[in-house]
């Protein structure tokens, strides 16, 4: 039956005559390879099923020891890419057949094609073919056969619980995926069988290539299809990391469903004793994922995931072990400390001072070339971070507060010059970026027609729960600028507008934060040409000026501080006794408790050092505390 022959190059078998073949026209149409396994290759030959099975078995199904047999579920890694999928009834029939096998006792109950009979000779009703993997491929036989989730299912029935499966549902599984990746393949070989989303493609010109090449060993094509997998998987690795690791944020809102394609992939070269990296390739994929955990939240989900509800966890657990993360690191550490506050369901620990201070290495990342940055107090899941992506003319931010979130959306921002709309560019460049015990920070610059500038910068304290978000519009001229921002709160997040002062408080179950507009006058009783409010699902900012201006706003959720007294005030700003316009420099001062802080930006450079409420400065950018004595002790000076 030639229509009939299963191979892996392209444009060879059929798949209708496939479906259609019998067992012994199915095994006898299979192509091999001249050193394939003599055993598998006699048995095909002999059209003998069960004797294919029972070799399969022993010759070419990874071992993966039995953790369900220990008590412990048995992971699918296959469903870590379930989201990116929309599932019809049958492939979701399909998911709860994979998750039936977690057990060995069921695997054999439930799978087998002989069925134990009760004491009266009638089948047992609780082991319904219908549960299980083999049953749903004998249910829906006139199914498409090209389904990459299917394909990914499949390989996970076979390769994690293969050796559990009686002979007949072992190989009614190997059969369908068989030919399922010869049809998959080839489509893909057309260039119509590869999705548009660049997991989506990674997935199918990668991940399946890859294990069909490893699992189908032998057979005709088997061997150039790996290799193809795995060049597919490599280059992805290393294009869409930089050369720290650090993802580029193209990827961010789907970085879980792109990450598993690679992790699946690293553990089946494990299994089946072929590794898939080059040593190049295996430190970078070791950087991506101690670059990736600081990225996990308290919850279990990735920064800036698009609300996306996968528990990356599971993941990146197996992302550490495959990278060579040693229990004890701090990826490992973190992540396990993320997974036992999920399980548990309570609050995670807040890290104390001298944890901080302990870390050698702080986990915080930032790259120019990938557009990502992550701000971060600590290694705890109760840390303080933000996450910024500036790929877009909005850049993307997340804040987690003491591990909850609290803002997570596009930063927007909209400028007019005298009436007129200014297009913003596609995407921002990073101008300055540093990072040391007492902060991370990070300033973001786009250069428009004209000379116009703007600026946008982020400040995240280390060890005293506040964010500084400012943006600078400078090079108008004498034209009216009319600012306008828009800071996205996180989606359990209701922000109000306090009576009397224009404030903001944020609440987010227990935690709560405020935020201050600092170049607003602090009483609404005091009139201004802008507003600062709480608005649907973000704060709303709006600022009006002649030729420049610098807008901070500062978000405070220090516990010790929830009640405290808050204000603050504009500064004069001098240079040589001449009082600068604020199209020239700001400053702002803000008390938070018992401590103060300086806010000064230039926007535009002077010929003498300035003063501002007694500190003389020659830099760009100061942010401080006042101490006892009045003086500045600077937090961040930027030249």
């Amino acid at each position: 039956m030639p229509d009939a022959m299963l191979s892996f190059t392209a444009g060879s078998g059929n798949v209708r005559s496939l479906s259609a073949a019998s067992e012994a026209e199915f095994l006898r149409g299979i192509r091999w390879e001249r050193r394939a396994d003599a055993a598998l290759k006699r048995a095909a030959s002999d059209g003998d099923a069960a004797a294919f099975a029972r070799r399969l078995r022993k010759r070419r199904l990874a071992g993966s020891g039995n953790p369900a047999a220990r008590g412990k579920k048995r992971e699918w890694p296959a469903l870590w890419s379930l989201p990116a999928f929309s599932l019809d009834v049958p492939m979701r029939e399909l998911v709860e057949a994979l998750r039936g096998l977690d057990r060995p006792r069921r695997v054999r109950r439930h799978i087998g094609a002989k069925r134990r009979a009760g004491r009266n000779g009638a089948a047992d009703a609780s082991t319904s073919r219908e549960s299980t993997v083999a049953g749903w491929i004998a249910a829906a036989p006139e199914r498409g056969w090209d389904d990459p989730f299917e394909l990914l299912c499949l390989f996970d029935a076979l390769a994690l619980a293969g050796r559990e499966l009686p002979s007949a549902d072992l190989w009614a599984t190997w059969r369908r995926a068989a030919a399922g990746s010869a049809a998959l393949l080839s489509a893909l070989d057309a260039e119509s069988g590869c999705a548009a989303a660049p997991d989506l493609r990674l997935l199918v010109a990668g991940e399946l290539r890859w294990k069909a090449g490893l699992l189908f060993e032998g057979v005709h094509g088997a061997r150039d299809l790996r290799d193809r997998g795995r060049e597919t998987l490599g280059a992805a690795l290393l294009e869409g990391t930089d050369t720290d690791g650090i993802p580029n944020a193209e990827l961010i809102d789907r970085l879980a469903l792109w990450l598993a394609p690679l992790v699946r992939s690293a553990e089946w070269g494990r299994r089946f004793d072929s590794p898939l990296w080059n040593d190049e390739q295996a430190e970078r994929f070791r950087d991506l994922v101690g670059t990736v955990a600081p990225l996990c939240r308290a919850d279990g989900r990735l920064a800036l995931a698009n609300g996306s509800a996968i528990d990356a966890v599971p993941l990146l657990m197996a992302a550490t072990r495959l990278a060579g993360w040693k229990k004890k690191s701090r990826p490992h550490d973190l992540l396990t400390a993320v997974e036992k506050a999920s399980r548990k369901r309570k609050p995670v620990a807040e890290t104390n001072g001298r944890q901080r201070a302990a870390a050698k290495k702080p986990p915080v990342a930032q790259s120019d070339w990938a557009r990502l940055a992550c701000l971060r107090s600590d290694w705890s899941p109760a840390a303080d971070a933000l996450v910024l992506a500036h790929h877009r003319p909005a850049p993307l931010l997340e804040l987690t507060a003491r591990g909850v979130p609290l803002l997570q959306g596009e930063w927007e921002i909209s400028a007019s010059f005298d009436g007129r709309a200014i297009a913003l560019a596609d995407e921002w460049d990073c101008s300055c970026w540093h990072s040391d015990p007492d902060a991370d920070f990070i300033e973001l610059q786009m250069e428009l027609d004209g000379g116009l500038r703007i600026e946008r910068q982020a400040l995240l304290s280390r060890d005293d729960h506040w964010l500084l978000l400012a943006d600078s519009v400078a090079g108008a001229g004498d034209a009216r600028i009319d600012y306008a921002a828009r800071i996205p709160l996180a989606a359990d997040v209701a922000g109000r507008g306090e009576r009397e002062t224009r404030a903001c408080r944020l609440a987010a179950g227990s935690a709560a934060a405020r935020a201050f507009p600092l170049a607003l006058p602090q009483d609404r009783a005091h009139g201004t040409a802008g507003a600062f409010e709480a608005v649907e699902g973000g704060l709303a900012l709006r600022l009006s000026a002649i030729g420049g201006l610098f807008a901070p706003l500062l978000i405070d959720w220090s516990p010790r501080r929830r009640n405290s007294r808050v204000d603050w005030r504009t500064l004069t700003v001098t240079e040589n006794g001449r009082v600068l316009r604020a199209a020239e420099a700001a400053g702002h001062r803000i008390r938070l408790g018992n401590q103060q802080l300086l806010v000064y930006h230039s926007l535009r450079k002077g010929s003498w050092t300035r003063a501002v409420l007694g500190h003389h400065t020659a830099q760009e950018t100061v942010i401080g505390r006042f101490d006892s004595d009045g003086a500045v002790d600077p937090i961040l000076l930027v030249e």
